[in-house]
């Protein structure tokens, strides 16, 4: 039985409404440095509500889980469509730096049928 689009609309505004906190994004961007060369650094691109939490027991987070060993990992939930990236960075308010380095994003579904974009984090320290 497939789902209708309003059956997954319905869907991914249940899964946008369990996410209570709010994250900023932010992407690796180059820039001139003054000297006459350029540098890398993180510029915001966006807000997105979130959700995060540990990371789960799925085969492919363990794997990710298991190659950053020693540091602190999160699985932050976005909604739907989310454009997020292995550079990227999500801070949460307060100052808070949950994900540091996006690491992977986790997409258990087919993107047509996802009611929400993972990310595995690590904190930047």
């Amino acid at each position: 039985m497939l789902l209708s689009d309003d059956d997954l609309a319905i869907l991914r505004e249940a899964e946008l409404a369990a996410m209570p906190e709010t994250c900023t994004i932010r992407r690796k961007v180059t820039e001139a440095d003054g000297a006459g060369g350029k540098r890398t650094i993180h510029s915001d691109i966006g807000t997105s509500a979130c959700w995060r939490g540990p990371v789960g027991n799925s085969p492919q987070e363990q794997v990710i889980a298991a190659r950053l060993v020693g540091k602190a990992l999160y699985r932050v939930k976005l909604p739907h469509g989310t454009d997020v990236r292995r550079s990227d960075q999500l801070i949460i308010p307060q100052g808070d730096v949950v994900g540091g380095d996006v690491l992977e994003v986790v997409e258990p579904m087919a993107d047509s049928w996802s009611t929400a974009q993972m990310a595995i984090c690590a904190k930047v320290e």
